[in-house]
């Protein structure tokens, strides 16, 4: 497990806020293998639902440990919903594939078909985006977008600024309240 992945976890064990890293993870993957659009949507696939699985994982484990269940009998709850979900979603997708007549195809299918399957739009963009036209014509000097990498940064100095004001917010009330009751706000 990398820093970041633990700083993640972290975050989302004090707080519940999920962070977001399908952008990272396709940038990453746009590096490594240029021009392949399929390795991008696996990888973005693998990387991004695997963390929003542990992150919810790890909110289960924290709600059991305010609720005061024992963390072995949490684990196998989970394991058992895990297994039964991933068997029903396999099914379920199985028998649509093969029962639904031009599943997905909007102009075979009969007029308001409810398989018109919406959503692969958004993982069609992302592996034209990224993995056709590739982030190095876009992102770079040589490209149309060079100046969204500062976005990236710009996107980092909020969470500066509310570290600091947590840090100074905290200063100021143990030097009004006292050492006593410092760790009330944290």
């Amino acid at each position: 497990m990398t820093k970041s992945q633990k700083d993640s976890f972290l975050m989302v064990c004090v707080n519940l806020w999920q962070p977001g890293l399908n952008v990272i993870t396709e940038l990453i993957i746009v590096y490594m293998y240029l021009g392949k659009s399929l390795a991008n949507v696996a990888f973005k696939t693998y990387s991004y639902v695997s963390m929003i699985q542990a992150l919810s994982f790890l909110s289960d484990f924290k709600l059991g440990h305010y609720m005061k269940i024992p963390r072995k009998s949490i684990f196998i709850v989970q394991l058992v919903e895990t297994i039964v979900a991933s068997t029903v979603c396999y099914s379920k997708a199985w028998w649509l594939l093969s029962s639904v007549d031009h599943i997905c195809k909007k102009n075979l299918l009969p007029k308001g078909s409810p398989w018109t399957c919406p959503n692969d739009v958004v993982f069609y963009n992302a592996s034209i985006i990224w993995g056709v036209v590739e982030s190095l014509r876009m992102f770079t000097s040589h490209g149309i977008y060079p100046q969204m990498n500062w976005l990236f940064l710009i996107g980092v100095l909020p969470q500066f600024q509310y570290g600091c004001f947590h840090t100074v917010r905290a200063r100021v009330y143990v030097k009004k309240r006292g050492k006593k009751n410092a760790n009330a706000i944290e």
